[in-house]
């Protein structure tokens, strides 16, 4: 007997594994989650194999459940690819996105890759640099479409999330125990500032190790646990993590990741980047 696999079913997969979660996937599709409780429970049914598990709050992929996640990658990916040949205008040109470096990840990597897969011709620039930095450079049409991390979005900005700033430190470090507390931001960073200002109402002495235009020379001293830094939460930057200070270091308030959008010609273009990357933020 020939069984077929149901498209909007294997989508429903494909949220859940990626989300890791039935209601986050139902969110996702704009759908109830009871709707894909019961698409995953009638793919179950056809192929009689379990293809998910729950691990107390979050649910998990069978090893059946991950090879049909594989193979439904690739079907998904081809009834788009066909859909989107046949029904999508052609577009051609360039983007040219700007990133600060500390929110590279974790989601510009997933919404570059969506929209290669859904506007192949279209011609991807990415860099890198100080939120005012990419926001001159907005201004001066090099960027279509950049992010930014500020304490508030300027005229034009959208608040994609906000995230806590924390003080920032070497895996297991010791060095933020010291007095004066040994420092290393590079000259443009936009958390130097306010980690200065939040030291000096706590009448903490502090003392800057580092001068340098890099970045990545600033996170080569905290690293190496020689200083310490900040970054806002859920940047994942090797060999740092946020310092369990448990109150002995002030609080730093939380910033904003905001989206601004250029007038060029390729405004329409940044208009979709920029709504993936909404959807992207929002999910998580």
């Amino acid at each position: 007997m020939i069984r077929n696999l149901d498209l909007g079913t294997l989508r429903s997969l494909l949220a859940i594994d990626e989300t890791g979660g039935v209601t986050r996937a139902a969110n996702r599709l704009h759908l109830t989650q009871s709707a894909v409780s019961m698409q995953v429970k009638r793919l179950e049914d056809t192929l009689s194999v379990k293809v998910i598990e729950r691990d107390g709050k979050r649910v998990r992929m069978t090893l059946e459940g991950e090879r049909l996640v594989e193979a439904a990658r690739q079907i998904v990916a081809l009834n788009d690819q066909v859909v989107q040949r046949l029904t999508t205008p052609l577009f051609e040109g360039e983007l040219s996105v700007g990133v600060p470096h500390d929110i590279v990840h974790p989601h510009l990597p997933y919404v570059l890759r969506r929209f290669g897969r859904e506007y192949p011709r279209v011609s991807v620039k990415f860099a890198t640099d100080f939120t005012v930095a990419l926001k001159r450079g907005l201004r001066e049409g090099r960027y279509d479409i950049i992010l930014g991390t500020e304490a508030r979005p300027s005229q034009g900005g959208v608040t994609l999330a906000e995230r806590s700033l924390l003080w920032s430190g070497a895996l297991d470090g010791r060095v933020w125990r010291q007095r004066p507390l040994p420092l290393s931001f590079c000259r443009n960073c936009i958390f130097r500032k306010p980690a200065l200002v939040a030291l000096g109402k706590a009448d903490i002495a502090h003392v800057e190790i580092v001068d340098t235009q890099s970045d990545d020379a600033a996170m080569v001293a905290i690293a190496a646990d020689l200083a310490v830094g900040a970054d806002l939460s859920g940047a994942r930057l090797q060999g740092v993590a946020a310092i369990e200070h448990d109150n002995e270091l002030p609080e730093l308030g939380v910033y904003c990741i905001t989206r601004y959008i250029g007038k060029g010609k390729s405004r329409e273009l940044a208009g979709i980047f920029g709504a993936m990357l909404a959807e992207r933020y929002g999910e998580n």
